[in-house]
């Protein structure tokens, strides 16, 4: 739990953890569908992968898509799913077709994480660069300092 709590508070952190989350969810629901496994079976599975307020709104959504809503409108009603991946399960539901729907969503996710991931790295390279000044100025001066002292003292 300290470890969720930590890359919350850090900007990029929080939203790349929910995305790598979706990617293993929507990877889990793919793999299932594909398998044979019944649809309401493969959500009870998938929602495991998550906690809190996140697996509330996917019991939600099992709760509509078991009650007769269609799965595309059932993950519309509760928000936090990217637009894209609403349109991709609308899509392949005509069909009949969600194991292709869910791998269109995983092409997606990792598409996301790997933007997030670069935008984290933009971010975070300059303040390495402000850390490593620091450290060789620290370093520097821990050299230096005794070489002056002892010139005073001569």
């Amino acid at each position: 739990m300290a470890g969720k709590k930590s890359r919350s508070w850090i900007p990029g952190f929080g939203q790349l953890d929910f995305l790598s989350r979706m990617l293993l969810y929507s990877r889990s629901m793919e793999l299932q569908l594909k398998s044979g496994v019944l649809l309401n079976d493969a959500l009870v599975q998938a929602e495991h992968l998550f906690s809190g307020s996140q697996q509330k709104k996917l019991k939600k959504v099992r709760k509509d898509i078991t009650s007769g809503v269609s799965v595309s409108e059932a993950f519309n009603r509760h928000s936090g799913f990217p637009e894209p991946v609403l349109k991709q399960l609308s899509m392949v539901q005509s069909v009949d077709d969600l194991g292709t729907g869910f791998e269109k969503n995983v092409q997606y996710y990792e598409e996301s994480i790997t933007r997030n991931t670069a935008k984290l790295n933009a971010m975070i390279e300059p303040l390495m660069m402000v850390f490593l000044a620091g450290m060789v100025l620290v370093f520097l001066l821990a050299l230096y300092l005794p070489l002056f002292q002892l010139g005073e003292w001569i």
